[in-house]
């Protein structure tokens, strides 16, 4: 069974106020993913419409009716914001076979 990808909301103390929680990823969420993951791994090129993106890919995994656009603005910690995005395209990484090795 896969782990499932969590995220933990936090008040203005950086006390934890709520922990979201989704065993799978669905499949149309995926594509999206991984080209937001490429666009965070290459920090200098990072923009705000990125960052709208991955809010709304993390409501999109978790549900509207689970977290809204402000709740992750106001309490998602950037750091658990990335590592979401990284185990949602790792997880989708994980489904693919490996490619046979190159004729020599």
């Amino acid at each position: 069974m896969p782990i499932p990808v969590e995220l933990t909301i936090y008040d203005s103390e950086n006390e934890p106020v709520k922990k979201l929680s989704r065993l799978i990823v669905p499949w149309g969420v995926l594509k999206k993913a991984v080209r937001l993951a490429k666009s965070i791994t290459k920090a200098d090129d990072l923009g705000e419409s990125d960052l709208d993106e991955l809010t709304g890919l993390i409501i999109q995994v978790f549900g509207e009716d689970k977290i809204t656009r402000e709740e992750l603005e106001a309490g998602a910690d950037v750091g658990d914001m990335i590592v979401t995005i990284q185990a949602i395209v790792g997880r989708g990484q994980g489904l693919l076979p490996n490619a046979p090795p190159a004729a020599k």
